[in-house]
Order: C-alpha cells, then structure tokens, then sequence
C-alpha cells in the first residue's frame, strides 16, 4: 500500500494567520513533524514495506535531515525507538517535486535519488505549480524517465 502524506489544515495557531503562513509554512512544517515522528517513534522499522509519498518535496525534512542525524547522536530520546539514522530512514520516503525552486529540487534528487520522486502539481489549488513540465528541466533526461516510473511502481507493487 501506498499512502499519500498531504496536509490538510492546521487550524489557527496564533503566529501562523497572517500572509498566508498557514499554508506556506503549516503545509511543510507538518509534513515534517509527521516524518520526523515516523523516524524517531520505530514505526518505520516496524514497517519496512510502508511506501509513504510526501507532498510539497517532503517539506522540511530533506532540507533539516543533518539537523535529525545529529540530533540522534547526541539526544538519548531520539534513540529510544530506532537505531537507524535518520538520512537512511529519509530515503525511505517518496517526495513530490513540488519545491517551487530548481536548486531545492535539484538537491532532492542528489540527497534520495530521482527513484524515489514523482512529479507534484497541488493542482487545482493556488500553491500548485501551472508548468509542471517546467518544473522538471533542472533534471536530466534519464532522471525524468525514472519519475514517469515511478508513479506506476507506486502503484503496482
């Protein structure tokens, strides 16, 4: 089974409500506080089958994982469920290529590979991205052959 991880809503909270921050930092935020937890609680141990794609590139994990890795050196309780690290336990995720920015894209496919991407639009909402196509012109031709893959792996197995 595949699960497809995209925040709802977050709700009000307070520093959040103005410019539009619930969306463009609640949506990511929460995305990363749940793959956080899945990393440190063992639940990804536990469950080595689980296919989860993550929308908007997997918020900030990818971008804050050295932060996780080191983290779990250094704090007894991030160690409590899993010995894994957690640059390993991120690619086990699939992300979206909805980053909105080529170099935050570009840095996806070096951190988990393009094997582990499929392509994101959040169509029809006003975050997504118009030119998704576009979107994929920092990659090289072998690497977009491997995101249309992808999708249909998800699926299939």
């Amino acid at each position: 089974m595949t699960i497809f991880a995209h925040p709802n809503t977050i709700g009000s909270s307070g520093r959040l409500d103005c410019y539009y921050l619930t969306n463009l930092i609640g949506n990511p935020l929460e995305t990363t506080i749940m793959v956080a937890n899945l990393m440190f609680s063992g639940a990804l141990d536990e469950l080595p089958r689980l296919k989860m794609l993550l929308a908007h590139g997997g918020g900030f994990a990818p971008y804050q994982v050295g932060r996780f890795v080191h983290g779990h050196k250094v704090r007894p309780e991030t160690r409590a469920h899993t010995a894994s690290s957690a640059k390993d336990l991120l690619k086990r995720f699939y992300f979206d290529t909805l980053t909105h920015d080529s170099q935050a894209l570009r840095y996806l496919v070096e951190l988990v590979g393009a094997e582990r991407l499929v392509l994101g639009t959040d169509a029809p909402f006003d975050m997504g991205d118009d030119h998704p196509r576009d979107t994929l012109s920092v990659l090289s031709r072998d690497e977009v052959a491997t995101l249309r893959k992808n999708a249909l792996r998800l699926l299939e197995e």
